[in-house]
């Protein structure tokens, strides 16, 4: 019997023809760090977010979790987007659901560089970046602004938070607490 499900390619021919051989060629944080601002651009306008739907359909593999309905059950998991700038783009990629972070009470710069790089040989990217993030105040104040401009995304967003570096553990529990604040 012949298969008739359509199979994705994943991010489509526009990704594979002009981004990925473009971005393999620039270091792997500065890569990640201009896919966030592209997508963020993208992510503020119909038409940037109609340019993205285009790139990638996602099959309708409907779900249901904790009484909620999710078109399917591809999310975008915490650590690529720290600071919640692309939260307008990811939907027309074709995730249901998003968490963005790990946020901590205060802004960090992370491990020192390099800390992200490729592993061709092994077709892998090594991550360390060590929680580098804006800080809780300005990350609320983007989510604020997005908000209440109707930016935000029509699926399920939620916060992943961390303990601030500066903070010793027997403290970390007022830090989450403050960093949700």
């Amino acid at each position: 019997m012949k298969n008739t499900v359509r199979q994705p390619q994943a991010m489509g021919l526009p990704y594979s023809l002009f981004a990925r051989p473009f971005l393999r060629f620039v270091d792997s944080e500065k890569a990640h760090d201009l896919a966030i601002r592209g997508l963020s651009t993208f992510g503020q306008s119909s038409g940037g977010q109609r340019v993205l739907s285009s790139l990638y359909h996602a099959p309708e593999l409907p779900i249901h979790v904790f009484g909620r309905l999710f078109h399917h059950p591809l999310g975008l998991a915490a650590g690529f987007d720290k600071g919640a700038e692309a939260l307008s783009a990811w939907p027309a990629l074709g995730f249901s659901w998003l968490e963005y972070g790990g946020v901590t009470r205060f802004p960090q710069d992370g491990n020192p560089k390099p800390r992200m790089f490729r592993a061709e040989s092994e077709n892998a990217l090594v991550n360390r970046m060590g929680l580098n993030n804006p800080g809780a105040s300005a990350v609320r104040d983007s989510l604020i602004s997005r908000r209440s401009s109707g930016k935000w995304p029509k699926v399920p967003v939620a916060a992943n938070i961390g303990r601030s570096k500066k903070t010793p553990n027997e403290s970390a529990p007022s830090d989450y607490s403050q960093t949700l604040d």
